[in-house]
């Protein structure tokens, strides 16, 4: 197959996953053959559904995809699982949500160090060795006489 047809196949891994929670191992073996005509099965009807909800989509002057417009599309294909499509959105919604919220629970729990914002330097007054104070500030610029150490960090 061209590289073109290898960017639009439905990942093999996916598919034998979604035929064995379908069809229990015990129960039947599926070919390597049937598994790729499921494979292309697949491409064809997301390839066939997103087409027919580009058309809804351009009939209501949008340039993006909704779900609503995934919705109208099963329909007009004569699908009958739309509500169970509408109930998978919600699920995917909680949970991304979910995961959100673990998220920045890890990065705002006290107690970890690597999470916390680093505090900025401080500037400290020293002694000169002449007497006079001078401020010690990294990010301050060196005189002209002053000597410089470079130190990389690589």
């Amino acid at each position: 197959m061209d590289s073109k047809g290898d960017e639009l196949e439905v990942p093999k891994a996916v598919v034998s996953r979604l035929i064995k929670s379908a069809i229990p191992d015990t129960f039947v073996a599926v070919q390597a053959e049937a598994k790729q005509a499921l494979t292309t099965a697949a491409k064809i009807f997301i390839l066939y559904a997103t087409a027919c909800a580009n058309d809804i989509c351009k009939a209501e002057n949008k340039s993006t995809i909704m779900p609503e417009h995934v919705f109208k599309a099963m329909e007009e294909l004569e699908f009958d699982f739309g509500d169970k499509l509408k109930e998978a959105l919600e699920a995917h919604r909680k949970d991304q949500t979910q995961k959100k919220v673990r998220r920045t629970d890890e990065i705002v729990s006290p107690g970890s160090a690597s999470k916390e914002t680093p505090k900025p330097q401080e500037t400290s007054t020293a002694a000169a060795p002449d007497g006079k104070e001078e401020a010690e500030k990294d990010d301050e610029p060196a005189d002209e006489d002053e000597e410089v150490d470079i130190v990389d960090d690589d």
